[in-house]
């Protein structure tokens, strides 16, 4: 087996954003109306606003780099809208300093966050 032949041209940009955007759809899709977290405190697992976020954030840089202008620009906006509209689980902290203290480690600004608790250290392989 000549290894050399497995070399594969690289994917086009559309391409790869193609997939991405299959992604998130597929995500969306799983999910459904399902905003909950496990436990209704573990944001570090994939949830249903991670991809809503994501899929703002993936929207408005296609809609800047690749052409995709206000239509994309539209998309960004309503999956963001979303994830707000969910005030029982998500806003703004009166104090900024409070996100990411260590006492308030699940609070409604955290949306998806990796954590270190006991025994993560070495889950790196560190």
């Amino acid at each position: 087996m000549d290894l050399g032949n497995l070399a594969r041209p690289a994917s086009s940009a559309a391409d790869v954003m193609k997939l991405i955007v299959d992604d998130l759809q597929a995500s969306e899709t799983a999910f459904g109306d399902n905003y909950g977290f496990r436990n209704d405190s573990q944001r570090y697992f994939w949830s249903k606003a991670a991809t809503m976020m994501l899929k703002g954030e993936v929207y408005m840089w296609r809609g800047k780099h690749m052409g995709g202008g206000n239509e994309d620009y539209t998309t960004a906006k309503n999956a963001l809208q979303e994830v707000r509209n969910q005030t029982d689980k998500f806003g703004l902290l009166e104090d900024f300093s409070e996100v990411f203290s260590y006492d308030n480690k699940n609070n409604k600004e955290i949306i998806f966050a990796i954590r270190n608790t006991r025994d993560e250290y070495n889950m790196w392989g560190m």
